[in-house]
């Protein structure tokens, strides 16, 4: 049996419902800012992973290519055909090409990709080939 003057309970307080409300906009708050700089971080990773895809077939390339077509102390830009690169905001290649001092007959193609990113700013990637002439 129930006491006299108490009524059976029916529904949430105004209380319970500001509490609830006001975890939800907590959550929001949080929630929201960490998932737009995941997508920053994404766009990131994307523009590394074609850069990175880029400098691959660069070096595929040259590695293909015979040691004749190079000439020391040129520096050649990347051919403008190359999709992945376009698709990098401000995106360009080289090859510098340098004779190494204490080897003679032997090159070394430095391979630069760079391109902008819009959350870090100038990025850039090298590696360096060696081709006997």
């Amino acid at each position: 049996m129930r006491p006299a003057g108490r009524k059976a309970s029916q529904g949430f307080t105004l209380i319970e419902l500001m509490v609830v409300v006001s975890m939800i906009g907590i959550f929001i708050g949080v929630a929201v800012p960490m998932e737009i700089a995941n997508l920053r971080l994404s766009e990131s990773e994307v523009g590394l992973q074609r850069a990175i895809q880029v400098l691959r077939s660069e070096v595929e390339f040259l590695r293909l290519a015979p040691a004749a077509d190079f000439t020391a102390g040129a520096t050649v830009p990347f051919d403008p055909g190359v999709t992945a690169l376009e698709d990098l905001v401000e995106g360009k290649g080289e090859v510098a090409v340098t004779e190494v001092a204490d080897r003679p007959g032997l090159l070394r193609l430095t391979v630069t990709v760079s391109w902008r990113d819009a959350r870090v700013g100038p990025r850039s990637l090298h590696t360096v080939i060696y081709k006997r002439r």
